[in-house]
């Protein structure tokens, strides 16, 4: 529906651009859920520059090496409150 909208509004050589001047370079995010928007969050961030950690209830993973491999600090078996609130002085 977002997506709807967005190239109702925009073209979508606007939305290109837009997405493409986002930058989270050197910035620590946090993905909840690694689940496939997660997943595909993480690497698109991670391919941006930023330090992420994808966080997962599960204690298992079968996906988890080719994120690793990016750099994707991996945080499995539960939800560490500490990574969702403790600041960087990065950020």
């Amino acid at each position: 529906m977002i997506v709807a909208i967005i190239f109702a509004l925009f073209s979508p050589d606007d939305v290109e651009a837009a997405l493409m001047a986002f930058s989270v370079e050197g910035r620590r995010v946090t993905v909840a859920g690694a689940a496939r928007s997660g997943t595909a969050a993480a690497e698109l961030l991670v391919r941006r520059g930023a330090r992420v950690t994808l966080s997962d209830a599960s204690a298992t993973w079968p996906d988890a090496e080719p994120l690793r491999a990016l750099g994707v600090e991996l945080e499995l078996g539960g939800h560490v409150t500490e990574t969702f609130t403790t600041p960087t002085s990065s950020c």
